[in-house]
This record gives C-alpha cells, sequence and structure tokens, in this order.
C-alpha cells in the first residue's frame, strides 16, 4: 500500500497542528499496514487502505475500505475522513 498524496498532506498537517515536526515521528509500512510512529511514545498508530469492487444493480463499483490498528485492537473505518479524526484523537490522548 502507498500512502496516497493527499493521506499523506493531512496526516503531516496534523501532526504539525498537534505540535510535532519532522524528527519526532516517522511514517512505514509494516505487513500492508501504514504505521505512524512518534517518538516519545511506545504505540503506534496503523491503518491499512484495501480497494474492494462490489456489484451493485448489476454494474460493478470501485470503493476503499479503510482499517485502523490502536490500543491492540483492529477498528474498521468507512472513509479517509473517519481515519484522520481516529488519528487526531489517538494524538490527544496519549
Amino acid at each position: 500500500m502507498r500512502l496516497l498524496p493527499t493521506e499523506h498532506r493531512d496526516l503531516l498537517s496534523t501532526l504539525e497542528s498537534f505540535g510535532l515536526f519532522k524528527g519526532e515521528f516517522g511514517f512505514r509500512k509494516k505487513s500492508g499496514w501504514f504505521r505512524i510512529d512518534i517518538i516519545s511514545r511506545e504505540e503506534s498508530f496503523d491503518f491499512h487502505r484495501k480497494k474492494i469492487t462490489t456489484i451493485v444493480n448489476g454494474t460493478f463499483k470501485d470503493g476503499v475500505q479503510y482499517r485502523m490498528r490502536f490500543d491492540k485492537k483492529i477498528h474498521p473505518a468507512d472513509n479517509w475522513e473517519d481515519v484522520l479524526n481516529q488519528f487526531k484523537s489517538w494524538l490527544s490522548n496519549q
């Protein structure tokens, strides 16, 4: 999974809004999950994006499915905004 330009921009602006700048966090990919590590925290925030295709009224419809992993649990997300909002919540609770 590659990080989309909009996802990258949103993550960087969110981290900066919480006072975190280059050198205080890191991005990496591990086993298909995109991981965000904060140097001062033990646990990371992970998310996974998967392309899906469904049949709606006899035609194929492409979509995206997101999952997040934090607090040692996997949580589904409906869209990127849900992932970003949960990331903000995770940042504020740590």
